[in-house]
């Protein structure tokens, strides 16, 4: 599991081609992988990652997409494994987003 840890790290590089590289092999590990795989992608917190990348995109949500499509093509788990790893990509989702709330000083919305 060495390659996909370094992998998932380059997601986060300066270099846009690297991180673009490593978002689609990411993504085709995520659809050809199976379910230890993915768990150890969520153990590596690919997801908080995403989410960030996708904030500093402008929020076009495309990387979280193309990520839960991914899962859904995924043919090594099972369907409720599948609905149970894409809830929690959901859920990891929000609350990264109730985190930038509480970062931007606007507590009334987190309350």
């Amino acid at each position: 599991m060495g390659l996909l840890e370094k992998l998932i790290h380059s997601i986060t590089s300066k270099s846009v081609k690297t991180r673009e590289v490593s978002l689609h092999c990411i993504f085709d590990i995520v659809e050809v992988g199976n379910k230890t795989s993915l768990e150890w992608m969520f153990s590596l917190q690919v997801v908080e990652k995403l989410v960030n990348i996708e904030k500093a995109a402008g929020g076009s949500g495309e990387t979280m997409v193309a990520f839960l499509k991914g899962i859904d093509k995924c043919k090594h788990i099972s369907t409720a494994e599948r609905r149970v790893m894409k809830q929690q990509v959901v859920r990891k989702r929000a609350q990264k987003a109730l985190v930038v709330v509480v970062d931007t000083g606007n507590r009334s919305l987190v309350a």
